[in-house]
């Protein structure tokens, strides 16, 4: 019988990424006993083919190449047993840990051996946690994890990659054995905060010709409409002498609606300052700068995200 690892490891390229976040135990999987009916386990039989039941995920002239090593006279039960894990072990590197492969019980003829797979898909999803994002929005970004299909970690990964680069929530699944037999069970688990932030910093980032002085407010909310949109605003001044600086910026960032891993922002600039005047503020003068810019996601590191900002 085939047992699940507790966290799910795949090598995609030269990374290897782990989802330590899942806690996988099928052990409510009931498989019929691995066993070759009318042999003893050190009774040599000949394999001349495998027969490969229940796999909808890969041809079948691939894991028949998986299995012709283990084709041959002179075979026992414990060179099934290998063909099983072998068989089954290409399932899990390539992604499919949820995937079990049983030797239903069966009586050798004309030198067939018959392997059954179990793709075991996701049954019931239950999102707990959740405060400020909606149930359906946490499901609308794990289009992995729905109801019917089969465990695939490069999708999960790529999900949950996606939907926790928000500063506000933090998804982390939890598999189980299914209610009805073949499924697993899904259960999200939410740390969420309120999207509105703040901050008022008082600092004195001044240049040698103004005073030293300059005080910044920033607000923002950072998920409008539950759809990810982003609206921040930024007013900068100079506390000593009010007509040295003042500006005001304002951004607004949502999803690239044909690319929903990039994001557009639109962002704008109203200053009446004598001076170039410090962080989120690189203008001289009076007047009004708008802009557009598109932001694409770098493949994380680690616990780190980075982006690439075009414009």
């Amino acid at each position: 019988m085939g047992k699940i690892p507790p966290c799910l490891g795949v090598q995609t390229g030269n990374r290897n990424m782990l989802l330590g976040c899942f806690f996988i135990a099928l052990v409510g999987i009931v498989l019929s006993a691995a066993r070759v009916n009318g042999a003893d386990p050190e009774t040599a039989f000949t394999i001349r083919s495998f027969s490969v039941e229940g796999n909808t995920l890969f041809p079948g002239v691939v894991l028949q190449e998986v299995l012709k090593e283990h084709l041959g006279p002179k075979k026992t039960a414990a060179d099934v047993e290998k063909a099983r894990n072998a068989l089954e072990k290409y399932y899990h590197d390539r992604g499919y840990p949820a995937v079990l492969v049983n030797i239903p019980e069966q009586t050798v003829q004309e030198g067939t051996i018959r392997l059954q797979v179990i793709e075991s898909k996701i049954g019931r999803i239950r999102v707990t946690g959740n405060r400020f994002v909606t149930e359906g929005k946490i499901l609308e970004g794990l289009p992995s994890l729905a109801p019917g299909k089969v465990l695939y970690v490069p999708d999960v990964q790529r999900d949950l990659e996606r939907i926790n680069r928000g500063q506000d929530i933090r998804v982390s699944p939890v598999l189980s054995p299914g209610r009805e037999p073949g499924t697993t069970d899904v259960d999200i688990k939410v740390e969420d905060k309120f999207p509105l932030h703040g901050s008022l910093e008082l600092n004195n980032r001044g240049t040698h010709d103004t005073t030293d002085l300059r005080l910044n407010a920033l607000l923002g909310y950072y998920n409008l409409w539950q759809r990810d949109h982003a609206f921040s605003v930024q007013y900068q001044m100079s506390p000593q002498d009010l007509d040295e600086v003042k500006a005001l910026a304002f951004s607004y960032t949502l999803p690239n609606p044909w690319n929903v891993d990039h994001q557009v922002a639109l962002y704008g600039i109203l200053s009446d300052s004598e001076t170039a005047f410090g962080a989120g503020f690189q203008t001289v003068g009076k007047g009004q700068i708008y802009g557009l810019r598109y932001v694409l996601p770098l493949p994380p590191y680690e616990l780190y995200f980075h982006n690439l900002t075009l414009g």
